[in-house]
């Protein structure tokens, strides 16, 4: 018999939470109408969300109320019907992850993935989707993981899929095989500080010859670091390779230092 959409989403054991949980995110509703990604806070134990904030990239045309009242069942709204089971496999992979043996959780930074949501735009007579860059950083209450802050905002991938765990410290991550279920360490993206200083100055609106000016260099000397930016972001021009390298905080990284190429 094959698995209903509900039958991927297991009950999770309550736990007792401190008293100053709401505290937690007091930042959160300080911040999120000024942020540039759409925010919303899941309860993995309740099944539900915590809040969601008023950005209409995660709403897809409903309000703030509306997702609530919903709880999970509002993904199945937003959500492209063929990410569906998708999106349920990297939500129980997360929950499975701090079962390992070797995780510890104040190791973990945030997980990524890629998922296609129901955009308010509509180009077409039938539902048009955009693909969406997803951030969630794990909250922990005595141990347990209680909350994902999930932060979502636009994506060039053409795929959804991509689940990854990002670490504080370590020069890894870790992608999940939805093939083997399976998690692979892979090494973290460098980029030198020449593709660092094109990305800066890209970000400034600076074109090609600006940013030969500015560094000293030939145009030649920029269009070769580019071509070498675009090929290992695995992007096809200026502005993907500087989202991407935005959305995983490359450019201003101080704890990934290299020299000039």
């Amino acid at each position: 018999m094959k698995p209903t959409l509900e039958d991927y989403y297991k009950d999770i054991p309550q736990d007792d939470l401190i008293e100053c949980e709401d505290n937690i995110f007091l930042y959160n509703n300080l911040f999120t109408d000024m942020m540039i990604e759409a925010v919303c806070i899941i309860d993995f134990q309740k099944r539900t969300f915590y809040d969601v904030a008023d950005h209409d990239f995660f709403l897809c045309g409903y309000s703030r109320s509306e997702a609530k009242s919903m709880g999970y069942q509002f993904f199945k709204e937003i959500i492209h019907p063929d990410d569906l089971f998708m999106w349920a496999e990297i939500h129980n992979s997360i929950l499975k992850y701090f079962h390992r043996q070797d995780m510890e959780e104040k190791e973990v930074h945030y997980f990524t993935c890629k998922i296609r949501l129901k955009s308010s735009f509509q180009f077409r007579k039938t539902p048009y989707y955009m693909m969406s860059d997803v951030r969630l950083r794990p909250v922990f209450i005595n141990r347990n993981l209680k909350y994902g802050l999930c932060f979502f905002t636009s994506s060039h991938e053409k795929t959804s899929g991509h689940l990854c765990v990002h670490f504080k410290e370590k020069k890894i991550y870790r992608e999940y095989s939805f093939r083997t279920k399976k998690w692979i360490d892979n090494k973290r993206l460098r980029l030198s500080l020449r593709e660092k200083e094109i990305l800066m100055l890209t970000q400034n609106g600076l074109n090609r010859e600006d940013k030969a000016t500015m560094l000293c260099v030939s145009v030649k000397t920029i269009d070769n670091a580019t071509n070498r930016l675009f090929k290992k972001c695995n992007v096809k021009n200026i502005m993907q390779a500087e989202k991407k390298a935005s959305t995983n905080r490359l450019i201003y990284d101080k704890n990934n230092k290299t020299k000039t190429l």
